[in-house]
């Protein structure tokens, strides 16, 4: 592999924005406090086609918090 001197010879493959769009904005929402567990599973639930699955818990955890915080 060519060492990249500029920015000009940096290839994004198409869906990487995307896909790093959708984790920021699940990492933010979430609020793991383990960042790299939480990215480890999100990217294996995503490669497993079981994204939807592992949202909704991840969510339903969130919700779950908020709530005991508040009583």
């Amino acid at each position: 592999m060519d060492r990249i001197y500029s920015a000009e010879q940096i290839q994004v493959p198409p869906m990487l924005p995307g896909i790093m769009k959708a984790w920021t904005k699940e990492v933010i929402r979430c609020g793991p406090e383990d960042i790299v567990k939480f990215s480890k599973e999100y990217f294996s639930a995503l490669d497993g086609g079981k994204i939807e699955d592992f949202l909704k818990k991840e969510h339903a955890k969130v919700k779950e918090e908020g709530n005991k915080s508040s009583s």
